[in-house]
């Protein structure tokens, strides 16, 4: 059975943070940059980027499909998602 995983990525973009935040706190874009995840969307009734607020990411590679839960732990605009 897999086990759970934890990430963290830091890059430098030449734009403002709080628009760069908006931009990748929006779950349901996802699909649009990830080569991996074609689609988000909000479970529960939280339906936006708030702390406790979950997730599902749909993924595919090749002929594998599968789809991960996630729970939002932080978030400040501008700063941390």
């Amino acid at each position: 059975m897999p086990t759970p995983k934890r990430g963290q990525a830091t890059i430098e973009i030449a734009a403002p943070p709080a628009r760069v935040y908006d931009l990748i706190s929006d779950i349901t874009r996802m699909g649009e940059w990830s080569p991996e995840c074609y689609r988000c969307e909000w479970v529960d009734v939280t339906h936006e980027p708030v702390v406790g607020a979950r997730f599902q990411g749909h993924n595919r590679m090749g002929p594998i499909r599968w789809t991960t839960t996630c729970e939002i732990v932080t978030a400040e605009r501008g700063r941390e998602f």
